[in-house]
Formats: C-alpha cells, structure tokens, sequence
C-alpha cells in the first residue's frame, strides 16, 4: 500500500512538471502570435514603439486564460 501511495506521488509530479512546461509554451506561442498580430495590424504604431510590451503580454495571457477556462468546461 504505501509503495502504490509513493509511486502515485511520484506520477502526480511528474504530470504536474509536463502540464506547467505545457502551460508555459502554449503562453509562448500565444505571445508570438500576438505580438506578429499587432505588427501586422498597426505597423506604424510597432514601429514608432508605442505599443508597450506589458499590453502585449496581457492580451496573450487573457486569450490564454480564456482558452483554458474554455477547455476546461464540459458539456452536459
């Protein structure tokens, strides 16, 4: 019993390891296709440097938050 107990542990961690890499790259990946969006969308404003970096940032981390929210939902 206490060797299932300690191998059980062992997985959770390791899935909570590959969840938060996962986590973490899908954040990424949203970053870069934002930041690529607002290139193409306003180029003079990229170019003259007044989109701030921190907009950026929130704009992928809500569109991120609202796509795992969303996935997370069941229907039923």
């Amino acid at each position: 019993m206490r060797m299932f107990a300690i191998k059980g542990m062992f997985i959770t961690v390791i899935a909570s390891f590959f969840l938060i890499i996962m986590g973490l790259l899908y954040f990424m990946f949203t970053l870069w296709i934002v930041k690529i969006g607002a290139s193409f969308i306003l180029p003079e404003m990229w170019k003259s440097g007044s989109i701030q970096g921190s907009f950026i940032v929130l704009a992928a981390a809500l569109m991120s938050a609202g796509s795992m929210i969303a996935s997370s939902m069941q229907r039923g």
